[in-house]
């Protein structure tokens, strides 16, 4: 098995593709130097517009660029990425600090034993791109099996795209040469805080990897929550239908009346009894970066308000608990981007013009439009006032203001929540992935926008970061159609593109 694993691996090459190398900024601090392979080991700071925050090698364009670069220098440096490598082309060195090392292990804790050729693979634990927990054995069964680490997020052409697009080429040939019982693939990622199982999936899918052949793990540790199986109850769902709502699937959810709400809770949903109300508290709430050294988090209405902190789906999360109670059907839109960074808004109709008065709701004689209430660290992408005819103007309106530098909406999808049943997402103490999960495999209708609006957005939005690169910009227009926004966007700005 050995011998016709290596001869896969050795059969793959990697593709290269023509494109515009693109010049970033990266501030952090260096861990290590390494002149002989031109290496520099870096713990930077988010490098916008490329990749997360995260410690990592980087190859410099010169040796003589690491003369007098040490451990513990901060640095600022330029990088260059095209298709081919990412390497350093400057390095301006600001000052020195204690490196932040992470504390050593205690004596009973053993130390990391590395492989060597012949070791037997460990038969290690690991959650795949379905949710399953399955170990190595069970996934590698009787076949050569290639093994490759990633994570979704990599900009790096030569790192995690590139081993990416070397196991499409391994699937293609192992599927041409009827290899399928004797061969396989595996990517572990090694970021379980951001791969989730159905972020895996979509990647699995964006890149055509066949099951039988490619498969993809994250770490054990994803908080993942058991399938619901009951049938779905009979309820009219006319309305909903004639919106465009996903009902196909509606369960048997907990009723309102057998919610358990404690004291303070009930108070808080008694003040918050408008949309308008709900969006004002949710922009007094820290967002919920969910950073180190904590993990990725999806909190319930009581988990937000018990951290009082939300990111975008906990904030829909919390409003369609809190207005579920005031009358509002549970509705939420999801956003899917070419970039994988998802945006989930709660929805709902209101009859009358822009007015956030019971009475408009009461009128008959006045038509029902649909506005909604959402939390983002873009100014552009919280609530919007109801004055919108359709569930899909609704969506058109983030068109714009969804573009920033890797951001642009494909399509949406408006969604019952009470498609999950008695799964509890309302008052769970626990993170409530299911959700999250749901709203991934829900067809999405597409949302197209002109590629010349795109590009004239994408054009200012980035001609905006080069001037103003800690600001946001407010040049938009429809604003009087977005609901009062977090007041930290409000800071002096041109409203205006540069």
């Amino acid at each position: 098995m050995k011998s016709r694993g290596s001869a896969l691996l050795a059969a793959l090459i990697v593709a290269a593709s023509c494109s515009t190398a693109k010049t970033y900024e990266m501030r952090g601090q260096v861990l290590g130097v390494n002149r002989d392979k031109m290496e520099i080991l870096v713990k930077h700071e988010e490098i916008p517009g490329l990749m997360a925050a995260m410690t990592m090698p980087w190859k410099v364009q010169s040796v003589n660029m690491l003369d007098n670069i040490g451990p513990g220098d901060l640095i600022t440096s330029e990088i260059v990425v095209d298709n081919n490598q990412g390497v350093v082309i400057k390095i301006t060195k600001l000052g020195t600090a204690k490196p932040e090392v992470p504390a050593p292990a205690g004596p009973s804790k053993p130390s990391v034993k590395y492989l060597m050729p012949g070791d037997e693979v460990p038969n290690q634990a690991f959650v795949d791109q379905d949710g399953r927990t399955r170990d190595f054995n069970a996934v590698r069964g009787d076949r050569a099996m290639a093994v490759t680490f990633i994570y979704t997020k990599c900009p790096i052409p030569t790192f995690c795209p590139a081993m990416d697009r070397q196991f499409a080429e391994a699937q293609a040939l192992i599927k041409e040469k009827g290899l399928e019982g004797k061969a396989g693939l595996l990517s572990v990622s090694f970021d379980p805080k951001n791969d989730t199982p159905p972020v895996l999936k979509q990647h699995a899918k964006k890149l055509g990897s066949d099951p039988k052949v490619w498969t993809f793990v994250t770490g054990r540790d994803w908080p993942h929550a058991p399938h619901d199986h009951r049938r779905p109850e009979r309820q009219d769902r006319q309305e909903l239908r004639r919106s465009g709502v996903d009902t196909s699937r509606t369960r048997r959810g907990t009723g309102t009346r057998s919610l358990t709400f404690a004291p303070a809770e009930r108070r808080l949903i008694a003040r918050l009894r408008t949309p308008f109300a709900v969006q004002q508290y949710l922009n007094a709430l820290p967002y919920n970066t969910e950073p180190p050294p904590g993990r990725a988090t999806l909190r319930s209405f009581r988990g937000v308000v018990r951290h009082h902190t939300a990111h975008c789906l906990e904030a829909a999360l919390f409003a369609a608990t809190v207005l579920e109670q005031h009358g509002y059907p549970p509705l939420v839109v999801s956003f899917e981007s070419i970039d994988e960074l998802d945006h989930v808004i709660f929805v709902y109709q209101k009859r009358g013009r822009e007015g956030f008065s019971r009475r408009s709701l009461e009128n008959p004689s006045r038509p029902l439009l649909w506005g909604s209430v959402a939390r983002s660290r873009d100014p552009g992408l919280h609530g919007r006032k109801p004055v919108f005819a359709t569930p899909s103007a609704l969506a058109a309106s983030y068109l714009d203001t969804y573009v920033d530098l890797t951001g642009r909406i494909e399509a949406f999808a408006l969604v019952d929540l009470r498609v999950m049943g008695n799964y509890d997402w309302r008052l769970s103490e626990r993170n409530v992935w299911k959700v999250e999960r749901m709203l991934l495999d829900t067809k999405h209708q597409p949302l197209g926008m002109p590629d010349a609006r795109f590009h004239d957005f994408h054009k200012r939005y980035r001609a905006f970061k080069d001037q103003y690169p800690d600001r946001k910009p407010l040049f938009y227009e429809g604003r009087d159609k977005w609901t009062p926004i977090p007041t930290e966007f409000l800071r002096s700005l041109p409203r205006r593109s540069p």
